[in-house]
Formats: structure tokens, sequence, C-alpha cells
């Protein structure tokens, strides 16, 4: 499953992989990111995916957990990637 849908025709497109990296705290639900993204966030916790529109929402820089499944805890892992 790939983590960015397809762009142009390969042509030198100056996108850059972020790949940011944080440990949430206690009913944390807000991350900034460092950049606004130019593509979807994928968002994991604890290594697994999560969707989109669903579990999350992304505005501008900033990705919200909508705690749908569970509420994060202190000390799990979350990673976003994302293209700028």
């Amino acid at each position: 499953m790939p983590f960015f849908p397809p762009g142009g025709s390969g042509g030198g497109g100056g996108n850059a992989l972020q790949n940011e990296q944080f440990v949430s705290t206690l009913n944390q639900t807000v991350f900034n990111l460092a950049s606004v993204p130019t593509s979807a966030v994928i968002m994991m916790v604890d290594g697994l995916g999560y969707e989109d529109g669903v579990d999350y929402t992304v505005a501008g820089n900033v990705v919200t957990w909508l705690n749908t499944d569970f509420t994060l805890v202190a000390g799990q892992a979350v990673q976003m990637f994302y293209l700028v």
C-alpha cells in the first residue's frame, strides 16, 4: 500500500518526504508538524496506520487525533509521514 498518491510524470519534482516522530502525552489530541504538508499525512501510532478523516484530521500543519478507537496515553510512539 503506497503512502502517497503518484505524482506527475516523474520529472524533477522538489518534494521531500518528512518523517516526524512524537511521544504522546496523556490524552494528547493535537500534534504540530514542522511544515505544512503538500500531500496526505499518514499517521501511525505504535506502528499501526490510521485513516485521515476517520481517526484524525489535518488542517495546515496541525494534526488532530479524533479519539475514535482509543485515547492516546503517555508514551505512545506517534509518527507522521508527508511530503513538503
